[in-house]
């Protein structure tokens, strides 16, 4: 496939993996295929799948058959065509995969390298995945399932040059070692290469003993496998090596080097020093060799101090030959630069192998060279390329910089020169943050990478931010010896992201105005004369609960409590939608039956049926309680969607509503019913919101329904208004949780409906209310007391009322008020939100007029009008109650007359 091979060796050996599991593949299509034809339609969806997945990886891999075979059978899948078609379809991909992997996968381009390698592995993928990496570097390559195909193979003379093998085969990890000595009983020359996965160096020896020629670790590297690869043949090459041999002016080649004369040495004579130089420039050799000149040892010791220095002359190694052995002229020689000294005492053999030994060593050493130098100038460009990308700067050990790459001059506006030897703990010139002394130096110190963003204090002024990479340098001793640090600038993002904040920003005002105004609009306080007190909590800024309160009579209203799955401002939209459509089913339902009030569970239908289809298209869901409160009857009417259950508490006794319906969004075919329940005077309902319900605790435990229960009763006994009700249920349930911010929306109503004799209303939080308040206290107590004491109530709670509005400061649109009139006592309640505050000390004796002060509600002029005064204050509501003994006042009368 000569096209293919100018794709990465990386690639290629995917390629060879993708082709080796094609048959795996065909037989997955085909399962589906039988699948479908036993009637299972989803096994088409599948077929389907599986072949768009094998067109896309056909195209990437440029098999271009393949791929218009596999979208075939894709798009009959997608038409749903009978299963013979497929069929066919599926015959004819088998074709093309037949004639995609039958292909010789000797046959590659590349650097033609002459040699063919062998590979046995247990590890199938592994095989052919070096397999095309050799063969894409131009190697002919074999693979062998196992070591009785190799074996056939040596028998039958194909023997591989090399021969690259694991070490574990059929999780027998001395199997390879087995294998090694097998090959050494059958004579097998080649060089073999040991690849494993083992660091052990038992295993290491044992493979070099039973004749490995080296053992490489996995991972292997493309660029390892093919250096190993070439320099392996490289020894195995029996080229001849060529020797030159400086002798004395018309002398000849020394008697020893006449006899080493063979294939693979071969002498050329120099007999001058002028000629010396020209020889090196005309052809390359391997060594040199100097006849040792005894009477002039000095110009020998020169020469061989040349040589060294020669550039063509550096890198061989280089040899004297000695008529006699002298352990001084040897030394001298050694030091000056040569290898070996040989005389006539050698034998020709051994010479060879000296000149082999040293020229391989000599020739490794020269590649190690050039592949360090092929290092530092790939190291060299990369530094340039990140250079030209981002900010590089280095500094010492102390962080004092000693290099900064030109984009940092262009980008904060100092000089090179105002640069260079800043510290990296200073802001200016903008080298680090001004917590790298104490933050980023402890990290770095330990070797640690540190990784932030921080803004520059350009020169100019403008604003900058730079994503930074602190790198410290340690060396043997874990000491550091340098840092790099690496800026990029981000200025741009930091921008965009500033920019983006100020529209969520404006998004979110918009969304709490939805929220406010739509959603969770301040409920009526007082609804048929029963109090009622909402709160809510979001969990993050926009919520998607809402409720609606609609009042039909003086004494029946309908309360519905909503929650949209999810949250934000999509779930706000949702709920404002769901509020509009219940105005309008409201409104429908009224004109099909004039003059009767719909059901509850008609009115639940209604929405249903608007709002479940466009829901399911949005793939969003409504839960809903909706509750119907008649003081008259005494009853509540409920249907729950998905919503937590209603609870009815007076403290003692507890009911729990059922919730009969699923949520809206569901389905449209939900009928449902409705409950209708006894209201007991005085007992409150709670109508909540899952956020409630699912708190959970530090330890992750959430919050269960019976404890929730119980937190109401805890409430009621502590509390005589819905307002103070609420309050202390919050506070029951975040001490629950913990401080811990909520995970979901909370949101809750609660409503309690008046003891016999009490009478609830609300009053705006203004002095244009006294009025109101006067006519109600007047109204509801003249029938307990006598005209005077009515005057005198009226007048204390004008008292209270007016230094509430001007004192009090409560965030509260309206005040809440509580009359209860009993055959001996009547009292008021004043109860609403705000910080508490500290009663004067009371006393028997009235101050003077000119001495009575503002602070304190002007509490010891309202206690000398009433029998009693008490103030409350828990979980920031407060509770001031006047109240007057209509016995006590009776008597009190009749003996002034």
């Amino acid at each position: 496939m000569p096209a293919d091979m100018n794709l990465p060796l990386e690639f290629l050996a995917l390629r060879e993996r993708f082709l080796a599991r094609l048959p795996e593949r065909l037989q997955a299509l085909r399962q589906r295929l039988a699948e479908y034809q036993q009637g299972n339609t989803a096994a088409l969806l599948e077929l389907r799948r599986l072949s768009h997945s094998l067109v896309g990886a056909a195209g990437l891999h440029t098999l271009t058959e393949l791929a218009e075979q596999a979208a075939s059978i894709e798009a009959l899948a997608e038409a749903g065509a009978a299963a013979a078609a497929i069929d066919a379809a599926l015959d004819r991909l088998q074709e093309a995969i037949a004639k995609t992997t039958t292909a010789p996968k000797e046959e590659r381009a590349g650097k033609n390298r002459n040699a063919s390698i062998g590979l046995l592995f247990e590890n199938h993928d592994e095989m052919v995945s070096q397999s095309a990496l050799l063969a894409g570097a131009g190697y002919t390559v074999h693979r062998y399932q196992d070591f009785a195909a190799l074996e056939a193979a040596i028998t039958q003379g194909a023997v591989p040059d090399l021969l690259l093998m694991g070490l574990l085969f059929n999780n027998d990890s001395e199997a390879g070692v087995k294998y090694l000595q097998r090959l050494q009983q059958l004579a097998f020359k080649a060089p073999v290469a040991v690849v494993s996965a083992s660091r052990s160096i038992d295993s290491r020896l044992a493979a070099r003993k039973a004749g490995a020629a080296t053992v490489l670790y996995k991972p292997l590297s493309a660029r390892s496998l093919i250096r190993c690869a070439d320099e392996m043949l490289a020894r195995r090459s029996t080229a001849t090596l060529t020797v030159l041999v400086l002798v004395a002016p018309g002398g000849d080649l020394p008697p020893l080097l006449q006899r080493c004369r063979s294939a693979a040495l071969e002498f050329v004579v120099c007999d001058g020093t002028d000629k010396l130089r020209p020889m090196l420039l005309q052809q390359p050799f391997d060594a040199i060799v100097l006849q040792d000149n005894r009477a002039d040892e000095a110009t020998t010791t020169a020469l061989i101090s040349l040589l060294n220095d020669d550039p063509d002359a550096t890198h061989l190694p280089k040899l004297l030959y000695s008529v006699h052995a002298d352990a001084k002229r040897q030394a001298r020689a050694l030091t000056a630069g040569c290898k070996a000294l040989v005389d006539e005492s050698w034998q020709a053999p051994e010479l060879l192998i000296l000149l082999q030994g040293l020229c391989q060593a000599y020739s490794r050493q020269r590649q190690e060279a050039d592949a360090a130098m092929l290092g530092h100038y790939e190291y060299a460009r990369q530094g340039e390329a990140l250079g030209q990308h981002a900010i590089i700067s280095l500094a010492d050990a102390e962080g004092n910089v000693f290099e900064t790459s030109p984009r940092h001059s262009a980008l904060t506006g100092y000089a090179r020169t105002e640069l260079i030897g800043a510290n990296l703990g200073l802001q200016r010139p903008s080298m680090a943050p001004p917590e790298f002394d104490a933050a980023i130096l402890a990290q770095v110190r330990t070797g640690n990478i540190w990784q932030g963003e921080y803004p520059l204090a350009c020169k100019t002024g403008a604003p900058c931010w730079v994503g930074s990479t602190l790198v410290p340098f340690l060396d043997v001793a874990g000491n550091i010896y340098q840092y790099m640090v690496i800026r990029t600038d981000i200025t741009e993002r930091k921008q965009s992201e500033a920019v983006l904040a100020r529209a969520r920003a404006s998004e979110l005002a918009i969304a709490t105005q939805i929220q406010e105004t739509l959603l969770l609009p301040p409920l009526p306080s007082c609804p048929a004369g029963i109090p009622l007190a909402a709160a809510f909590t979001a969990a993050e800024g926009v919520a998607g609960d809402f409720h609606a309160l609609v009042v039909h009579s003086p004494d029946c209203f309908d309360l519905m409590v909503g929650d949209v799955m999810g949250k934000g401002i999509a779930a706000a939209l949702v709920g404002a939608a769901v509020k509009m459509e219940y105005g309008n089913c409201l409104r429908d339902l009224q004109m099909q039956c004039p003059g009767r009030l719909a059901e509850p569970v008609e009115i639940v239908a209604a929405l249903r049926q608007r709002l479940t289809a466009r829901l399911i298209e949005l793939e969003c869901f409504v839960t809903l309680s909706y509750l119907r409160c008649d003081r008259a009857s005494q009853t509540l009417t409920s249907v729950g969607c998905g919503h937590p259950e209603i609870i009815v508490s007076d403290g003692a006794t507890t009911v729990v509503l059922p919730n009969q319906q699923l949520p809206i969004g569901i389905t449209e075919a939900e009928t449902g019913s409705q409950t209708l329940t006894r209201w007991p005077s005085g007992a409150s309902v709670l109508v909540y919101s899952d956020g409630l319900s699912e708190t959970t605790s530090p330890q992750g435990e959430v919050l269960e329904p019976a404890l929730l229960q119980q937190f109401m009763a805890t409430a009621l006994g502590t509390s005589s208004h819905p307002l103070q009700t609420t309050a202390t249920l919050l506070a029951l349930v975040d001490a629950y949780a913990g401080g811990q911010q909520p995970r979901d929306d909370r949101s809750l109503v609660v409503l309690q409906l008046p003891q016999p004799g009490e009478t609830c209303v609300a009053l705006d939080n203004s002095l244009s209310a006294l009025t109101p308040l006067r006519e109600t206290l007047q109204e509801l107590t003249t029938a307990a007391l006598m005209l005077a004491d009515v005057d005198r109530l009226v007048l204390a709670g004008v008292e209270v009322f007016s230094n509430i509005v001007r004192h009090a400061k409560s965030p509260a649109a309206r005040i809440a008020l509580q009359v209860r009139c009993s055959a001996d006592v009547v009292s008021v309640a004043f109860v609403y939100p705000g910080q508490p505050f500290t009663p004067p000390t009371t006393t028997s004796v009235m101050p003077a007029p000119e001495q009575l002060g503002e602070g304190g509600l002007g509490l010891l002029l309202i206690e000398a009008l009433c029998d009693s005064v008490h103030y409350h204050h828990l979980h920031g509501i407060n509770t001031i109650t006047l109240s007057l003994s209509a016995a006590a006042r009776a008597a009190s009368a009749g003996d002034q007359t």
